[in-house]
This record gives structure tokens, sequence and C-alpha cells, in this order.
């Protein structure tokens, strides 16, 4: 039965004896896999040329080019996926040469063929073999994104949510998280990947607005070496990532008009190409979208296409924000507590009465991103073993009424350009980490990659940053 839950897998089946051919073909699509059969060695790799695939299955003596010419060609590509060799009993010997040039399994073609066999042993080396890219990206995840699942099971406005769409959200259609900045969608997204059946596969996260037109589509799509001026590597897009994982994209309300319409073909074909291939990468992903409570406004101004709004929307939740779920305040304010003791190496134990009164008032306008910030706060300032409202900075004047909103950005009277502002951030994030990259990229809830590209654009650059190189 197909599992489509699970995810399409694409496999090449390169064998020259038709009725075995045809009865791995046949096997392979009753398991739920998208088969690509060749009988030669040159259509064999004409098809790998032209397309990526989760796992190839050759025969050793292939005509033309051989299984082990195949098994090389794959190792070239980024995706590198596992190879099953097929040998005559009398090629038994040479198992151990496919073996050390990469080969995953090597099977002795014995009648009869044992296909369940092959199905168990091409189910586990793909779970490896996707397991294995979940590790790669998550040494590249920020420390605090892994805590969401902390962050989701103490709100209970959060559990609620999913429990109300857990029989949605365990398909494979697109998601839309629709609500103002900082009410945890980049949480609440992870923790619906972590409760589909896609759990053990990536879950990579984009973020729409921190990025140039063209390096936004270099994040997504990837590229090959040479395709625009500076892509001096090849570079394996988001999209390519998270295959038969969730790709996660925020701020999706700020993607160019192109991009839009790149992203529409790769729902609608179920494949992409990187900047500078002719390649194609079969894709199967769910894709979830976050974006700003005015994101039907931007659809209806005709900034947003329709036609890929109401793809994204076949899913669509509102998060809440905090001031509406007084009963979460107090328990999310504990598991930042907890978390900022940790970085901070602090033994802070709790709020006391006057801060936890002061807590559930509070009106929240920056949401769970406002309350983790207040929170960190008062763990750095307070020497005692419980946070005072002092430490804390709220409900001590008039602006902390409800109607008090917070600014980020202070104008001042005679105005200033968007990327004076820009700038003022990265210098701020910078001195505030001691002109550590890494840190700084992380309080400005962007990755190091765009960080860099940011100081390069900026001009901004720090003596110490010079004697390293």
């Amino acid at each position: 039965m197909i599992d489509r839950i699970r995810g399409m897998r694409t496999i090449l089946i390169a064998e020259h004896d038709l009725p075995l051919r045809q009865q791995l073909a046949d096997g392979f699509r009753e398991q739920g896999y998208e088969v690509t059969p060749a009988c030669h060695g040159s259509e064999a790799m004409q098809h790998l040329g032209q397309q990526s695939f989760d796992l190839i299955l050759t025969e050793f003596r292939l005509p033309g080019y051989g299984g082990l010419d195949l098994l090389q060609a794959s190792r070239g590509y980024d995706d590198s996926p596992p190879v099953f060799m097929l040998l005559d009993p009398e090629e038994t010997p040479r198992a151990a040469e496919a073996l050390a040039l990469g080969a995953q399994e090597c099977m002795i073609k014995q009648l009869p063929f044992n296909l369940e066999e092959v199905f168990i042993r091409a189910d586990r080396a793909l779970t490896h073999h996707c397991q294995y890219r979940t590790v790669q990206h998550l040494q590249h995840l920020k420390p605090d994104f892994c805590d969401y699942d902390v962050v989701v099971s103490r709100s209970s406005s959060l559990q609620t949510l999913l429990t109300r769409f857990r029989r949605d959200l365990a398909t494979t259609s697109p998601v839309l998280l629709i609500g103002e900045p900082g009410t945890g969608k980049t949480w609440f997204a992870a923790a619906i990947h972590a409760n589909s059946p896609r759990r053990a596969c990536p879950f990579i996260v984009v973020n729409c607005a921190c990025a140039s037109e063209q390096n936004l589509e270099s994040e997504l799509f990837g590229h090959e070496t040479g395709a625009f001026p500076g892509a001096e590597h090849r570079r394996i897009g988001a999209l390519e990532h998270a295959h038969l994982g969730t790709l996660f994209l925020q701020h999706i309300g700020d993607l160019p008009a192109l991009m839009q319409l790149k992203l529409l073909q790769v729902l609608q074909e179920r494949q992409c190409q990187r900047m500078g291939s002719s390649r194609a990468k079969r894709l199967d992903i769910r894709i979830i979208a976050a974006a700003n409570s005015d994101f039907n406004k931007v659809v209806r101004e005709r900034r947003f296409r329709s036609d890929l709004s109401a793809h994204l929307k076949a899913i669509c939740i509102e998060m809440p924000p905090l001031r509406a779920c007084p009963q979460d305040i107090l328990p999310l304010a504990h598991v930042f507590l907890h978390r900022y003791n940790r970085l901070l190496g602090r033994r802070v134990q709790g709020f006391d009465a006057a801060a936890q009164q002061a807590l559930v008032a509070y009106a929240w306008p920056g949401n769970l991103h406002e309350l983790e910030a207040i929170v960190a706060q008062g763990v750095l300032r307070e020497e005692g073993e419980v946070v005072r409202l002092s430490s804390l900075g709220i409900g001590q004047d008039s602006s902390s009424s409800p109607a008090y909103e917070v600014r980020l950005v202070n104008l001042p009277p005679h105005g200033t350009s968007l990327r004076d502002i820009e700038r003022e951030a990265l210098l701020q994030a910078l001195q505030s980490t001691n002109w550590v990259q890494k840190k700084a990229a992380a309080r400005l809830d962007i990755t190091p990659r765009v960080m860099h590209y940011k100081l390069k654009s900026h001009g901004i650059t720090h003596p110490r940053w010079t004697r390293r190189r």
C-alpha cells in the first residue's frame, strides 16, 4: 500500500533482465516508490544526469556502463543516494570491490528472488540516510530552537491547537500559520513536524525576509559553481535538504514576486532545479509557512499571489497572542527562566509574588519573544534566588499599561534610512556578544550565512576577524 503520508520515494532500477526488472519495478511501486527503470548503462546514466533519486538498484554486469560506473557516478552528486548492487552467483567475489567503492548493499540474484528482503533493506538504508541528513542539519541549528517541545508542552493554548488540528496535521498538506510577531510560530511549526510521520527527516527553516532575491533563491534552490558572480562553490538548497521532511518558511508575506512564482511551481510540479543546473530534483516535502496577521490584506492588495496563498492555506491556523492566554504566562516564564539559568550559569529559583503579578497583568505586545527577553533580563540582573519585579523592569510606571506599545526602534526627529537602522542593529548585536558573529546572528534571529552577507554589505569589520584570516 502506498504510504502517502510518509512520502513518495524515488528509485532507479538498472537491470537488463526484463522479467527481473519488471518484478522489482512492480514490487517497489506497490511499496509506494516512484520507479524509473533502465535496461542499459547509458540509459541509467542519462536518468541519473537528469534527476536525483533516493535509491539506486543496479546489477553489477550492466550492459554499456557497468554497475560500478553507475555507483561512482552517483558519488559525484551531493545527494549521493544509497546504491544496492545485484550480483550473479559467480560475481560474488566482486562484492568487496563494490562495497569498498561505497555500495550500501550487495545482493545475490538467486531464484526465487526474495523481494521482501530487498524492501526491508531498502527501507532501512533510506531511514539511515535520512537520519544522517537530519543530524547534519541539527549540528547547525540554534540551541534554543531545540527547546520547542518544552515551550509547546507548557502552553495550554498551543497544546489545544495541536489537539484540534491533529488529524489534519498528520497529512502532507501545506500549513499556514498566521499571527502577530512573536507568537511562537517557529516553535509551533517544529511541533507540527515532530508530531507528523516525517519526524525522522529534516526540519529546515528559511527566513524569507533576511536576504536579497538572488541570495534567497540560492538559499531555497541551491546553485552550481559559477551560476552567478560570487558562486565559487556548489550549494545544496533548503528544498533539497528538506526532501521527505518539512520546510518551514518564515515571513512568507515578504517573498519577492518572482520567488512566489517559483515556489508555486515547486508545489505544483514537486521538483526543483539548482541555479545554473538542468538536473531536476524530485521533491517530497511538506511546507509550513508563517505570516503576520495582515497576510490576508497583503493578498487582497495583490502583493502576494492568490493562487500560492490558496495552496499554502490547505490548513490555516491562527496563532493566539499571549495576552489572550494569561494561563500560559507563568508556565512559559519558568521555561525561559530555566533556559537562561542554563545559558548564563545562574541558579535563580523563580519569581517573587510581585513579579508574578506583574507578568500576568502585562499586555505583552511582543508576545512570547518579549516574554523571553524580559525573563532573560531578569535572570541576568538578579543576584538573589528569585527574580524581583525591579529586575524585570515592567509594571513600575504607566508605560506598562495595556495601551503601551513596545518600540524596538526610536526614529530621530529628522528620520533615517532603513539601511541605517539595519546597520545599527547589526552593530548593537555584535557589541553585546563581544563581536562573535554566530552569537550576534542568533540575537537577530538570522543564520550565520545571512549575518556574514549583511556585514559584508554594510562594510562592517573588526580587527579580531582580520587577525584570524
